[in-house]
């Protein structure tokens, strides 16, 4: 293991190894900075009478470890070659800060419960300031930060490097997902049976039964060209849609069906609109919320969202701009006000 070494004004010096740090030591050239990690300083040695190689700290960002590591770096015509010089891993308190604030939640509740019931609630006049997160996410950072500057005071960092990565949560869970496949999360088709049980009144188009599972059965069948429009789709018990098979609505004796499919809810979407005021006071008006279109459909308006923070300051160590990447690929809800994608 490396042993930090120090110079007479406690400025860092290259590290030198076990051996090398017990003869200074044993020769009187250095005395014992600190225990733990290991550090000396010498007596009779400036940093500008010495000899220093570029070094980088390379962090990797985990959600319960960090990975650290101190590199020299030997620049060559073919690039840079690194050679570690320590390696260690950061374990985060993210977990047991999330239980603290938990505990003390729990000890305020029952003080004010107990103690304070004429208070009124004050749940409703709490904000949060810009840039705010949480305990737990900002004890992960602040612990990376103070480990930067601990090896700032003790090595002669040059630069530091972070690893940014971002991960496919979709092909995590199902390695053989494709193409438009991202684009249909958990949600996906529960808007179109939504809006198939209002059409067709919660009975099969076939038979009738109201009191059974439904289906969604394909007027003309994709195997014969047929699409997943939903003018095309209607509702079917199991027994029906499994006795017609590939055939279409009117080859299995129900051509009324086809009819049926094609005809649009005028009267429930003009019956919405005259609940929800006259004409004459928003003439005008144009509103987003849940709609079976395509212009609302799960395929354009479910992406994944990135969250920037701003650069932290860290003394006399540089740190270049932390990005902490939030990306997400899953199915996501609608705002109703404004039509746009919210958090699952």
């Amino acid at each position: 293991m490396p042993v930090f070494v120090l110079d007479q004004r406690k400025h860092p010096l290259m590290p030198c190894s076990e051996r090398r740090a017990r003869l200074l030591l044993s020769r009187k050239r250095a005395v014992v900075h600190r225990v733990w990690p290991f550090t000396i300083r010498l007596k009779d040695r400036s940093r500008e009478a010495s000899q220093v190689q570029p070094i980088a700290l390379k962090l990797d960002p985990g959600s319960k470890t960090t990975g650290m590591a101190l590199v020299r770096i030997e620049p060559t015509q073919d690039g840079e070659i690194h050679h570690a010089v320590q390696l260690a891993d950061l374990t985060h308190r993210g977990e047991v800060v999330h239980r603290a604030l938990q505990q003390r939640a729990g000890y305020r509740r029952r003080r004010r419960s107990a103690n304070l019931r004429h208070r009124p609630p004050r749940f409703a006049n709490r904000g949060r300031q810009s840039g705010w997160l949480p305990p737990s996410l900002r004890s992960r950072i602040g612990n990376v930060l103070t480990w930067a500057r601990r090896y700032g005071r003790w090595a002669p960092l040059s630069r530091i490097e972070i690893e940014r990565v971002k991960f496919d949560m979709a092909l995590l869970q199902d390695p053989e997902i494709t193409g438009i496949l991202y684009q249909r999360g958990e949600l996906f088709g529960w808007e179109i049976r939504s809006y198939l049980l209002e059409k067709f009144g919660r009975r099969c188009v076939y038979c009738g039964r109201g009191d059974t599972a439904f289906e969604i059965d394909h007027v003309v069948p994709r195997s014969r060209g047929g699409t997943d429009r939903v003018s095309n789709l209607v509702l079917s018990c199991h027994d029906c849609n499994s006795a017609k098979g590939d055939q279409t609505a009117a080859e299995f004796g129900h051509p009324h069906v086809e009819g049926e499919a094609q005809l649009p809810l005028r009267d429930a979407a003009a019956s919405v609109w005259h609940r929800e005021g006259p004409l004459s006071r928003c003439p005008l008006r144009r509103r987003r919320g849940w709609c079976s279109r395509a212009c609302l459909s799960h395929a354009q308006h479910r992406c994944a969202w990135t969250w920037e923070l701003p650069a932290h300051e860290c003394g006399r160590v540089w740190l270049p701009t932390w990005v902490l990447d939030a990306s997400e690929a899953r199915a996501g809800l609608f705002d109703r006000r404004s039509g746009a994608r919210t958090g699952a």
